[in-house]
């Protein structure tokens, strides 16, 4: 039913309950993006369909607008499988929605780096990261622009962890918008092989490093984004198309040793299962 969020007029067109799980991905309508369409694949013939549109209260859309808007562009946005970007807009050119998901990993920081930046030296520590992976709920931007977010945590298709070498990400990008498809292409073609991170210092402390130089420690970090970078503050970090799950790497090579050792796993266990089963029926 129609209601009004924080930010957005919501108005539903099917119910959430009718498309598949994972599937629902936002696009934006308009220039500004004020306007936007949460679109995914229905349960009962596997077709993307429009859920809901969301109107920005901030640019001025009331209940009434919304409504407005809908009854005029309701059957352009939801009847086919084809959606109306910024662009298409301009130049009155259906674009197709969706497309498979390409999973890119990689690093977006570093652990026991000495990092330079306008407050001076700074290392993370490890842990910094294990609070806020467990509270906030982190996005990957596009070049740290908030208004072109390509996965997060709570969409389930942004996946973040510490380990021994730093923060770790798995990311689930399909070519739902120009900039998604921008971060795909750079990002497989090796045009753009690093990341970045937003966040905000909780907690350091004053250090040296080996040649006696004053560092900051950082100790507890809040993570607001990651976001793949042409020229990185962390020259460690990486990022590259990558099979999800695989053992985590600390760079291209590796990464693609573990995907290619679990791909092996994955075989074995099929096979082993088949014989098993050649096994019972014989």
């Amino acid at each position: 039913m129609p209601e009004i969020g924080d930010e957005w007029v919501h108005l539903p067109v099917k119910a959430i309950t009718l498309f598949k799980e994972g599937s629902l991905r936002t696009l934006p309508l308009s220039d500004a993006g004020d306007i936007q369409a949460v679109r995914g694949k229905l349960k009962s013939n596997n077709e993307w369909a429009t859920q809901k549109f969301l109107f920005k209260i901030s640019a001025g859309w009331t209940m009434a607008k919304a409504k407005a808007w809908v009854r005029d562009h309701k059957e352009e946005h939801s009847a086919s499988d084809t959606y109306r970007t910024a662009e298409s807009q301009r130049g009155f050119a259906l674009h197709e929605f969706g497309g498979d998901a390409v999973t890119l990993v990689g690093y977006a920081s570093t652990l026991n780096t000495p990092i330079k930046s306008v407050f001076g030296i700074e290392v993370i520590k490890p842990g910094a990261w294990a609070k806020t992976l467990q509270e906030n709920d982190a996005a990957m931007l596009w070049a740290h622009d908030r208004t072109r977010p390509l996965a997060r945590v709570s969409a389930g298709n942004l996946r973040l962890s510490e380990n021994s070498y730093g923060l770790y990400v798995e990311a689930d990008l399909t070519p739902d918008t120009t900039w998604a498809r921008d971060a795909i292409s750079v990002v497989k073609s090796g045009i753009i092989n690093a990341m970045s991170v937003g966040f905000t210092v909780v907690k350091f402390r004053p250090g040296k490093d080996a040649s006696g130089e004053q560092i900051s420690e950082l100790t507890e970090l809040r993570l607001h984004e990651v976001s793949p970078v042409v020229f990185p503050g962390d020259v460690g970090t990486s990022i590259h198309e990558g099979i999800p799950g695989a053992v985590h790497g600390p760079n291209r090579a590796l990464s693609l040793l573990a995907a290619i050792q679990k791909q092996a796993e994955l075989e074995l266990k099929l096979s082993t299962t088949r014989c098993r089963s050649r096994a019972i029926h014989s």
